[in-house]
């Protein structure tokens, strides 16, 4: 039965064969036609919904141009208001005019345009443009132009409700790099947002806080990135020769002690004692030094911080900048003075780091806490001639602090001192005769904005969140830790090529074996 079934298949394939074979061909011809036809179909296609996308795109435009609907597109939208200034806005009660010193058509519209912005969020204020070739007398009224030199796009904010004003210079509306290879000045970003925000908080404040610098101590110079900042914060910053003053004068809100190396007087130090007793603030900031500093450091044991002797240096390199061992990247521990220094990341630059302590007696009324800390195989040496780096015997082990807070509940309010270890967080640093180097100037390093929440904090700024920092054309490099960027060679120069290798042999093996 199944050979006979077989025989049945055997037949019927012949037939199927013998049917193909007779079936006519179709020839060249016929073939190329159909593939004509098929392309011109698929192509008539494409061609449709290439028109039907182009009037789209035509269309659309035509109604966003009518309606004025623009879009910011530019990197760190450089023309778009921060949520900060948004907020003040939409608060004001009082009437804002900003004047912008060139004509209409011949201002700087990178300038107007942001300035524009402002007007959109709110309608209490205005923007008028007054050139001041044309208008010198209405110059005069806001502005002394015997002190003041006044250019073109150069911009005056103006309260109407109770007159006060402020002049913003173009100079200060622009950011400037200098360029190694043109040896110029180029622009490098817009400080319009952040400058016109501050002006407007100045001219609507009652009060602004006033924070004096102590002098005649070798102290460091606040840098001009430094003095900017708090100027921008609406922060007056005055120097105070305390050798010369009986008393730390009443409208100081904080006190600045910029890493001095040379010891105040007993008579100096009762002084600024008694202005922190009775609820003053201050920041202070201290210097390696081989002078002695007694006083100095018998104010900073009141509060139950005590200086350790030496630099500190750090081993562990992802506490450091570029794997220096005595300049320092601390971590930042938790606390209402660093929480914004923690969110953004940014890393800190202490160079030639004092050593701070909490190992002191103080009386139990005062809070101390650690802001900044190193590693925990930190060490401070003690003799910085003995050629080497390396941890010796002399030196003191670590871990250390960078910055500590120390917080008391007096009569008259509360004092606030906040410590930190070396002067880069605020200065300019001389580099032995071989120029300066200034963290506070890269906008990619915390040094600054920890420096200006440390002063907002102890002057008790509520409004401290209005700072909005410039928009910058310029490239941000990122820093990464030494054992990061290790990590990121190891990865893309071995790991990674070896999977590659490793996936390609294995699919060879199995292709042989098919």
């Amino acid at each position: 039965m199944s050979l006979f079934k077989k025989n049945e298949a055997s037949e019927a394939d012949k037939n199927k064969e013998v049917s193909l074979k007779n079936k006519p061909a179709r020839t060249p011809e016929k073939k190329s036609a159909e593939y004509r036809k098929r392309v011109f179909k698929n192509g008539g296609y494409t061609t449709l919904i290439t028109v039907f996308v182009v009037a789209v795109v035509i269309v659309l435009n035509l109604v966003v141009s009518n309606l004025g609907i623009q879009a910011d597109m530019t990197e760190g939208n450089l023309y778009t208001l921060t949520d900060t200034s948004k907020g003040l806005l939409k608060k004001l009660d009082d009437n804002i005019d900003i004047y912008v010193l060139a004509s209409e058509s011949g201002a700087d519209t990178r300038i107007s345009k942001m300035i524009d912005e402002f007007t959109k969020i709110s309608k209490k204020v205005k923007v008028e443009y007054k050139d001041p070739t044309v208008y010198p007398d209405f110059v005069k009224t806001y502005v002394d132009t015997t002190t003041t030199s006044v250019s073109q796009n150069s911009v005056i904010v103006v309260d109407e409700t109770n007159g006060r004003s402020k002049f913003i210079s173009a100079y200060d509306l622009v950011q400037t790099t200098f360029d190694q290879s043109t040896y110029q000045q180029k622009l490098s970003g817009y400080d319009v947002e952040g400058q016109i925000t501050s002006a407007i908080q100045y001219v609507t404040s009652t009060t602004l806080p006033t924070v004096y610098y102590t002098t005649g101590h070798g102290e460091s110079d606040l840098s001009e990135s430094t003095n900017s900042y708090l100027k921008k914060q609406n922060v007056n910053v005055e120097g105070l020769a305390t050798v010369s003053e009986t008393e730390i004068p009443a409208s100081c809100s904080a006190l600045i002690i910029n890493a001095p190396v040379n010891d105040f007087t007993t008579a100096e130090t009762d002084m600024i004692k008694k202005y922190l007793e009775n609820g003053g603030d201050a920041v202070i900031t201290c210097a390696y030094t081989t002078n002695d500093m007694t006083n100095f450091e018998s104010l900073l044991e009141y509060y139950g911080i005590k200086t350790v002797s030496g630099i500190v240096m750090e081993p562990d390199s992802d506490k450091t900048i570029n794997g220096i061992s005595y300049v320092l990247n601390p971590s930042v521990l938790s606390s209402d003075i660093t929480s914004n220094t923690a969110s953004n990341n940014k890393p800190l630059a202490f160079f030639e780091a004092v050593g701070l302590s909490d190992d002191v007696e103080v009386r139990s009324s005062v809070k101390v806490t650690g802001l900044l800390q190193t590693s925990d195989n930190a060490y401070s040496k003690t003799n910085l001639s003995s050629g080497t780096f390396k941890k010796e015997d002399a030196d003191i082990a670590g871990p250390f602090y960078i910055g500590m807070s120390a917080e008391e509940s007096v009569d008259n309010g509360t004092t606030h001192l906040i410590v930190y270890s070396s002067s880069s967080l605020t200065s300019a640093i001389d580099m032995n005769g071989q120029g300066t180097l200034d963290f506070t100037g890269y906008s990619s390093m915390g040094n600054l904005d920890l420096f200006t929440d440390s002063v907002n904090y102890v002057v008790d700024r509520t409004d401290s969140e209005l700072t909005v920092p410039a928009k910058s054309f310029s490239q941000e490099y990122l820093a990464i830790p030494t054992s990061t960027q290790n990590f990121l060679m190891f990865l893309t120069i071995i790991l990674l090529p070896l999977i590659v290798v490793g996936l390609g042999a294995i699919e060879v093996v199995k292709r042989r074996r098919l």
